[in-house]
């Protein structure tokens, strides 16, 4: 889908949070937020820098690793710093040696 047709479909359904997983990547999709689909648009995950244009990506979420505050002026957007960890994982958890099937993972 184009830009101005997945801004248009992301209005009409009236999403009031975007969470863009990819930043400034070759494939992502700044170039639909750039039509300003819904009232709060961040990032977060795929890239912990800048895209540049506040306009487009309002805030980061980020952690004090990841961006020290220090770093804040080379930021177009707002930090929005996470308490603890950027990216939430469990090292410690065991992965289960037994394979489910989709519908037996209740997916």
């Amino acid at each position: 889908l184009a830009a101005g047709p997945m801004a248009a479909e992301i209005n009409k359904a009236g999403v009031d949070i975007i969470v863009d997983y990819d930043g400034a990547h070759s494939f992502n999709n700044l170039a639909a937020l750039a039509f300003n689909p819904a009232p709060v648009q961040t990032t977060w995950l795929g890239f912990p820098g800048t895209v540049g244009d506040s306009t487009v990506v309002g805030h980061i979420l980020s952690d004090a690793i990841v961006t020290p505050p220090e770093t804040a002026l080379h930021f177009t957007e707002r930090l929005a710093m996470l308490p603890r960890c950027y990216q939430p994982r469990d090292l410690g958890q065991k992965v289960s040696e037994v394979a489910l099937s989709r519908e037996e993972a209740g997916l």
